[in-house]
């Protein structure tokens, strides 16, 4: 049962925080530039203030997680945030690389990194949850 609550949460897990991540890319212009909002969503077009598009609603939906699931599984926070470490990581490495490449940012792959990176997240963290005895 816990194997397949793994999986499931995963998987609405990933859909939760690309909405979420998709939504708080325009928020701080939304807000008149508040300033409790700049910590939450990006402020400018820079790679590193939108790792906070994954971050905060990956963080949020864990937590969520956790409260409602997660205390019964050994190691659960310790695994989602693994995975968040990866998730994050490849942003700005797969981001930098192919731009190294190009020599420009081309915003359909922009896009599409980040929803691989909530993915790689996902996969990563539900792996290794799987892989460890509850």
């Amino acid at each position: 049962m816990q194997k397949e609550w793994i999986f499931w949460s995963s998987i609405v897990g990933f859909f939760v925080v690309s909405l979420l991540g998709t939504a708080a890319h325009d928020w701080y212009g939304l807000s008149g530039q508040h300033p409790v909002v700049s910590f939450l969503a990006p402020t400018d077009e820079s790679v590193f203030q939108h790792l906070k598009l994954l971050f905060f609603p990956f963080l949020l939906y864990t937590f969520g997680e956790f409260c409602l699931f997660g205390r019964k599984r050994k190691g659960f926070f310790l695994q989602r945030m693994i995975g968040l470490l990866w998730g994050l990581a490849a942003i700005p490495v797969i981001y930098y690389s192919y731009t190294l490449f190009t020599g420009h940012s081309i915003i359909a792959v922009d896009i599409l990194l980040f929803y691989f990176s909530v993915g790689l997240s996902f996969y990563i963290s539900a792996s290794r949850l799987l892989k460890r005895p509850a």
